[in-house]
C-alpha cells in the first residue's frame, strides 16, 4: 500500500467519511482532482477517562505523494463544518530508532534520562484504526 498519510486533528463531532473526502478534494485544484486518489480514511476517537470528553482525529492516505504536500499546505488551519482543523503529515514512530535504546558500554553508564515523566496524556482511551487496540468506527 503506497501513498502518504495525512492526519486531520480536532474534527468536529458528526464528521463523516464523505465530509472528509470533500474537504481533502478542496486541497487540490479542480484540474488535478481527477488524479487524486484517497485510498484509506480512518476516523479515530480519543476519550478522556475522567471527563468522558471525546476528540475526533482522522488518518487519510493520499496518492500520489506529491498531492499530500499540496493538501497539507492548503488545508492546514482551514475550517471544516465551522471548526478550525489541523492538517499535518503523519509519521509513524519506530521505538527501535530511539537513541537511548542503542547505547553500549561506557556511554550507557554515563547517560542520564532527563525525561522522568511520560509526556503523553495517560488518561486517554483510543478507538479506531487497525494498528490501535480498540474498535474501528469507520474504515475504508
Amino acid at each position: 500500500m503506497g501513498g502518504v498519510t495525512v492526519i486531520i486533528r480536532k474534527l468536529p463531532n458528526g464528521t463523516g467519511i464523505e465530509d472528509i473526502r470533500q474537504f481533502i478534494k478542496t486541497g487540490v485544484s479542480w484540474r488535478l482532482r481527477f488524479f487524486l486518489k484517497i485510498t484509506r480514511v480512518t476516523i479515530l476517537t480519543v476519550m478522556d477517562k475522567f471527563s468522558m470528553e471525546t476528540e475526533l482525529h482522522c488518518l487519510v492516505t493520499i496518492e500520489p505523494d506529491s498531492f499530500a504536500d499540496r493538501v497539507v499546505k492548503r488545508l492546514h488551519a482551514k475550517h471544516l463544518k465551522g471548526q478550525r482543523v489541523v492538517v499535518k503529515r503523519y509519521y509513524e514512530r519506530n521505538p527501535m530508532n530511539d537513541r537511548r535504546r542503542n547505547l553500549k558500554g561506557d556511554a550507557a553508564l554515563q547517560y542520564i534520562d532527563k525525561r522522568i515523566n511520560e509526556r503523553r496524556r495517560q488518561e486517554l482511551l483510543t478507538y479506531g484504526g487497525d494498528k490501535i487496540k480498540g474498535f474501528t468506527r469507520k474504515l475504508i
